[in-house]
């Protein structure tokens, strides 16, 4: 029954992949992976990551886990043991554990986390906070520079006494 539904909803999965990623040059982006695995998810099949099973590429991001190691699943909770990259653009990539995909919190700064695959609209809203902890990592980082640039002044006037 639930392989029938997940048939059925061919069309609906395929809403959930889109044209773009950062190189622009037309190469298929599955919600929920990271630009450096995408090439596993072309063709017309996929294979797990462990190699158990090849499915139809219709199945991934299915909602039905076909895979035990959770590969086929990136963006959506159905694998326990899956995992869901936050791109969070601006800021720093991320990896999370499939269990945080669609949970009601925002655990990407860009909230990708939070979109569903098939539509890409947000099932929560989450403000797009990857630009604000962009900038508060980089006044930290200049903060930690000018400390260390005024110990070792001092530490070299200390010296020069």
């Amino acid at each position: 029954m639930l392989r029938a539904v997940s048939l059925a909803c061919i069309f609906v999965v395929t809403a959930s992949w889109g044209w773009g990623g950062s190189s622009g040059g037309g190469e298929l982006a599955i919600h929920g992976v990271a630009p450096s695995e995408r090439s596993r998810y072309t063709g017309s099949t996929f294979t797990c990551a462990d190699g158990s099973v090849k499915i139809p590429l219709s199945q991934v991001n299915d909602d039905y886990c076909d895979c035990l190691d959770g590969s086929d699943e990136p963006g959506t909770a159905a694998c326990g043991s899956g995992g869901f990259w936050c791109a969070n653009e601006g800021y720093n990539p991320l990896r999370l554990p499939s269990s945080r995909v669609r949970d009601g919190v925002c655990d990407c700064c860009d909230g990708g986390d939070e979109e569903d695959p098939w539509s890409g609209s947000p099932m929560r809203k989450c403000e797009n906070t990857c630009k604000t902890l962009a900038d508060e990592l980089a006044r930290k980082e200049a903060e930690k520079k000018q400390r260390i640039a005024d110990a070792v002044a001092l530490r070299l006037d200390a010296a020069a006494k």
